[in-house]
């Protein structure tokens, strides 16, 4: 009797902890060359889920995600943060945090979802639950530049391995 009810408990812990593996962890495989060299094409990325109630992730700067615009997914580096400020000038975007200067080389810089007028002035200080992600080929790459400021509610995964 004693050694059924440990094996029914035994079971019941590797289900529920299978069970909440399963709902906060996703594959899924790499298409396009926007993050080449990170990760290539055909590769797979294992996520942490970032749309679910049972974990709530944290962003950083470097981050690389999973973000869902009208059903399609795309995957980037976070580049600035919320309360970041963005300045762009002469093809370089310029990513000011803790007092010290950062530049990404952006060329074909659009900004049709950022306020113009923000971004001709001095600087562009990055909103509350708003990223900015860019692909690490850059030139083979839609993010931000063309899709506009992420949400956090759009981020479906956290990059957790690359196999």
């Amino acid at each position: 009797m004693k050694k059924s009810i440990s094996l029914f408990i035994t079971t019941l812990v590797i289900t529920f902890i299978s069970t909440l593996l399963l709902s906060t962890i996703r594959c899924t495989e790499i298409s396009g060359e926007s993050m080449m060299p990170t990760i290539h094409e055909g590769e797979y990325a294992i996520l942490i889920r970032c749309d679910t109630y049972l974990y709530e992730c944290k962003y950083s700067r470097d981050d690389i995600i999973v973000f869902k615009i009208n059903e399609k997914e795309y995957i980037k580096r976070i580049v600035a943060v919320p309360n970041d400020t963005l300045n762009y000038s002469n093809d370089t975007l310029f990513v000011v945090k803790d007092k010290s200067l950062t530049g990404v080389s952006v060329k074909n810089w659009k900004y049709r979802y950022l306020v113009k007028d923000e971004l001709n002035s001095e600087s562009f200080i990055m909103p509350e639950e708003r990223y900015f992600l860019l692909g690490d080929n850059i030139n083979r790459s839609k993010d931000s530049r063309s899709l506009g400021l992420i949400s956090k509610y759009e981020i479906t995964g956290k990059l957790l391995l690359k196999i």
